[in-house]
């Protein structure tokens, strides 16, 4: 049986599109309208308020929501209106009432590409040092030069992973009221102090990858600094080099307290992984 489009209903209302285009042109992200559609005709029908519940009461959602429901009923479900929106959709398509999805592909990506405005650091090919029979050999230049690549990743207060922490940061997950969606949420963004959920847990991961990368570093240019030519290079010992690179190695060593953690059904996480990982106070 296809899709009815004599009455305004959700199967229809998707498959034109009406609410994915309400999330592009103002900014949400996909199905963020369709989420808080649904919550607000859960809430409708537990309180037996009628779809004008939202402008008696203008403190009952918050304005961004209300805006919808008030677009939704107006121009969307509204009898003119809903046989306006069919009309464009037909003229747009061979057979208007009997639209068959096409059949899955595994190899098609059917989530939207998003533009990050990314850009990769750019890197350099080691140019400098001393060379002896065509190969580098062990020199300053050649750890200030490893040291300035990572500081386009790991840099003072700048770079890539910090770009990606901070992007995190303002990032807010929103699926809608219903019991699902809220499992949902609690397990990406968290159910608490003691639980980050997985974008807290990303962050603090960010976090400290970024700190390693910064130690490794700034140890990196110590140990120019202190053997500033070839032959004390490689004249240096294994433990002076450990004692060198000491606050490097602690630091690295944390990365290891994430990725340990599960989720229960509830959202909240299980027990699992090391406390410097999952506190938002140890780092």
């Amino acid at each position: 049986m296809g899709t009815r489009f004599d009455y305004p209903n959700m199967d229809a209302i998707d498959q034109i599109g009406v609410l994915d285009a309400y999330d592009k042109a103002h900014g949400y992200p996909p199905g963020w309208s369709r989420s808080v559609i649904e919550k607000i005709q859960h809430d409708h029908a537990f309180t037996g308020h009628g779809k004008d519940h939202v402008s008696r009461d203008n403190k009952s959602y918050p304005p961004d929501e209300q805006a919808l429901w008030e677009y939704y009923n107006k121009d969307v479900i509204e009898e003119s209106h809903w046989k306006k929106i069919v009309a464009d959709y037909n003229a747009k398509i061979t057979k208007p009432d009997n639209v068959t999805p096409p059949v899955f592909d595994p190899k098609t990506q059917y989530i939207p590409k998003v533009d990050t405005n990314f850009k990769p650091p750019t890197l350099t090919p080691f140019n400098g040092g001393d060379k002896s029979g065509g190969h580098v050999a062990v020199s300053t230049d050649a750890l200030e030069y490893f040291a300035r690549e990572i500081d386009q990743v790991a840099g003072d207060g700048k770079g890539l992973l910090f770009d990606a922490h901070k992007a995190l940061e303002v990032t807010a997950l929103r699926p809608g009221g219903f019991a699902k969606a809220e499992v949902l949420r609690q397990t990406v963004d968290g159910s608490g102090s003691k639980d980050l959920g997985l974008r807290g847990e990303t962050m603090n991961l960010l976090k400290t990858v970024h700190e390693a990368l910064f130690a490794v570093k700034q140890n990196l240019r110590t140990v120019a600094k202190e053997y500033d030519s070839a032959e004390e290079l490689n004249g240096l010992t294994a433990d002076k080099l450990n004692d060198a690179m000491d606050p490097a190695w602690g630091k690295i060593g944390n990365i290891k307290d994430y990725g340990t953690k599960g989720t229960s059904s509830t959202g909240s996480s299980s027990t699992g992984g090391s406390s410097t990982g999952g506190s938002s106070t140890d780092k």
